[in-house]
């Protein structure tokens, strides 16, 4: 969805990737599953992921990008093509169940949540 952002200097581009589930547990894992992403991702992507209440008092998770300015094409779509990849790593987390992450590509064979990936990962800040 497109939309100016708050602030009026720009657009905001944000999509629903999914709602977490209903169980306690499996809800808790994938939140701590989604802040292991972000942290891995800080590097490498501009998109803000967000968890959201619905209507119905689900909680959701939203990713956006905010494009500063309204004359730049080129930003705007670079911009909209990194959220739509990002995509893609944040789905498996949402529609994962209680059995697990097993359909995430970002996993081995030998491991069962995004955290066993990220276990022992150094995130440098430059």
């Amino acid at each position: 969805m497109f939309s100016d952002a708050l602030d009026g200097g720009g657009i905001d581009v944000t999509t629903v990737i999914g709602v977490l589930s209903e169980t306690v547990g499996t809800r808790n894992r994938q939140i701590e599953e989604i802040l292991h992403l972000n942290l891995a991702c800080l590097s490498q992507f501009r998109c803000l992921a967000n968890l959201r209440k619905t209507s119905e008092g689900a909680e959701e998770l939203v990713l956006s990008v905010s494009c500063r300015g309204y004359t730049d094409l080129d930003k705007l779509t670079a911009l909209v093509e990194e959220l739509l990849s990002v995509v893609s790593l944040y789905q498996p987390l949402v529609s994962a169940d209680a059995d697990g992450y097993a359909s995430n590509p970002l996993l081995g064979a030998g491991q069962t949540t995004l955290s066993d990936e990220l276990d022992g990962a150094m995130v440098f800040h430059l």
